[in-house]
């Protein structure tokens, strides 16, 4: 999966209540720079993350639902 600029997503975790995440930095080692989306009245915050919490489906391969990380919801074309 190629991460991007632009790249939306959404938390996984079920107690998050879609918690929603903008990518803004290109990755440098294995961390990427994010936003968070204001909800709630909340202002954006940026922060550095993992790349390897970024996935591009909410389910494992197995097919269960993933309970951790970020899954893509809006790719950049």
């Amino acid at each position: 999966m190629a991460i991007s600029i632009g790249q939306v997503y959404e938390s996984c975790h079920p107690l998050d209540e879609g918690r929603r995440i903008r990518v803004v930095g290109m990755p440098v080692n294995t961390k990427v720079l994010v936003e968070s989306l204001p909800t709630g009245g909340r202002g954006a915050r940026r922060r550095n993350i993992e790349t390897s919490q970024l996935h591009d489906s909410a389910t494992t391969r197995s097919g269960a639902a993933r309970r951790t990380g970020y899954a893509l919801v809006e790719d950049v074309q």
